[in-house]
């Protein structure tokens, strides 16, 4: 449990940089088969900051 918001928005900040460092290491293992278009479409998608908090929360749910 988080004593404060900054404690908090801390860690979030954390998992997020580490959730993309893992997925950016996963995404570039693999060869995809389709048009670059559609690669770098769904990479740029995976890689908005904005959808970090689901699979942190999930995270976090399992971890409990």
């Amino acid at each position: 449990m988080y004593n404060t918001k900054r404690e908090f928005e801390r860690d979030l900040n954390k998992k997020s940089k580490e959730f993309t460092k893992n997925l950016k290491k996963t995404i570039n293992k693999r060869r995809f088969d389709a048009p670059n278009v559609i690669v770098e479409a769904v990479k740029y998608s995976l890689f908005a900051d904005s959808k970090r908090i689901r699979p942190i929360l999930t995270l976090e749910v399992a971890r409990a």
